[in-house]
């Protein structure tokens, strides 16, 4: 079977239930590259989560720039299905949601990183909060639109609770899936523009006031998912 053949016979309607959205591996070196140049506490890091950690990309790019193996890495998902794919690149994988997971109650990570299910993602961002160390950063892959209204998947609300530091845009359209869709049709680009947000717990951010960055524009073929999950 072929990289595409696999892709395609994913359960669509699993992937539908869950909002599955995979993250090009490019974008996300970017991101997290980005971050520790902007958060100086990150050029060392000893403890990092990922809790929607999907096909395990975020773990394999926070592997490739923190080489250091006292590094403890975790990874929440419920899909079990992806356990294989995340036990490549964490030291403790929890099949399970973020809301539920007990383990990390206490954990004081220096890095939590993922991409949300947007749905989510207010949720996401106060259940964060408490699990970070004293000096920890939170980023989190968005829509460019987030805390731009009171509607539930802009919820300004959660950016006057928790105001994040910066915003850091993609530049150009991101393809989060390959294969065919439904309709026997190839998936498209996604029309819509993300950003990465980051909040800094040692440094409170002020509403309406967080910083705009503009990222390099990547190749186009660097803005396409195109790996079988769990093998970037």
């Amino acid at each position: 079977m072929t990289d595409t053949q696999q892709i395609n016979s994913m359960d669509r309607e699993r992937q539908k239930s869950y909002a599955v959205d995979y993250t090009p591996r490019p974008v996300v070196m970017q991101g997290i590259r980005m971050a520790r140049s902007l958060c100086p506490q990150l050029s060392a890091i000893r403890r990092f989560a990922d809790p929607s950690a999907g096909a395990g990309v975020f773990g394999s790019v926070v592997r490739e720039l923190w080489p250091d193996e006292t590094l403890l890495s975790v990874a929440v998902e419920p899909r079990v299905e992806e356990r294989v794919h995340l036990d490549r690149h964490h030291d403790a994988v929890y099949v399970d949601t973020f809301q539920a997971c007990a383990e990390l109650e206490d954990f004081g990570a220096d890095l939590i990183a993922t991409n949300p299910k947007f749905g989510l993602w207010p949720e996401l961002v106060r259940w964060a909060w408490p699990r970070l160390s004293n000096r920890g950063v939170l980023l989190l892959y968005g829509l460019s639109t987030w805390g731009h209204s009171r509607e539930p998947s802009e919820s300004s609300g959660t950016f006057e609770d928790y105001p994040p530091l910066y915003q850091m845009r993609i530049g150009g359209r991101v393809r989060h899936r390959v294969g065919l869709n439904d309709k026997g049709k190839p998936f498209g680009t996604d029309s819509r523009k993300y950003s990465w947000w980051l909040w800094d717990k040692s440094r409170h951010g002020t509403v309406g006031r967080h910083t705009t960055i503009d990222l390099p524009q990547l190749h186009p073929n660097e803005l396409r998912f195109t790996a079988i999950p769990g093998t970037e």
